[in-house]
């Protein structure tokens, strides 16, 4: 990958083709779509969050002391963390909206979605 933007839109075209695959995957309906959207909308947030630390960790890799890029890395961590968080009551609503045959390839296609950056 090259610069942050670069990067940037790279990982960003990845989120959506993900996310593309997962609402056909799911065929998700009209009477899903409101939570699909507050899921779709919550992994798109992360996006952002996940790749600003990123790029302060990389910073912090390339120029900073053993004790900076300790403390980018923390930081990382706990952008993740805070980026699962986030996704949770989207992911929770999202099943509850679902039918119980959706649920099942849900289990499978939405912890694809938490890995990486959502």
């Amino acid at each position: 990958m090259g610069g942050g933007m670069m990067g940037q839109r790279d990982l960003r075209a990845e989120v959506e083709g993900r996310l593309a695959y997962v609402k056909t995957a799911l065929g998700i309906t009209d009477n899903e779509a409101a939570a699909w959207k507050a899921y779709e909308d919550a992994a798109r947030a992360n996006v952002q969050s996940m790749q600003s630390a990123r790029e302060a960790m990389v910073a912090a890799i390339q120029s900073g002391t053993g004790v900076e890029r300790l403390q980018k890395r923390i930081a990382l961590m706990q952008t993740r963390l805070d980026a699962l968080k986030a996704l949770q009551p989207a992911t929770e609503a999202l099943y509850k909206a679902l039918t119980p045959e959706q649920q099942k390839k849900a289990d499978t296609l939405l912890a694809s979605m938490g890995r990486g950056v959502m």
